[in-house]
């Protein structure tokens, strides 16, 4: 994320992160950026807060995972929050 994103932008590109990493079709520093770059808007930064914190607050049931079952569920909640709640 090289500049300021206004928040539709910021929105578009949380969903689509969430999305694309979900479905396994992210880059390989997709999930990276998106976790670690503060998009500036705090209803969105409080989701990038909850995905970074998921494998700590959903344990993986086997290493390699990045979180439990229960938590990819959240998650999926989480990204179908977003994508009916249009702004």
């Amino acid at each position: 994320m090289a500049r300021k994103m206004d928040y539709l932008e910021a929105r578009k590109y949380a969903i689509e992160t969430i999305r694309n990493f979900l479905d396994g079709t992210g880059g390989a520093w997709d999930w990276d950026d998106f976790i670690s770059l503060p998009l500036g808007y705090p209803g969105l930064e409080e989701v990038q807060r909850f995905c970074n914190e998921l494998s700590e607050t959903h344990p993986p049931a086997s290493k390699g995972g990045y979180w439990s079952e229960e938590g990819c569920r959240e998650l999926r909640a989480l990204l179908e929050g977003l994508e009916r709640n249009r702004r």
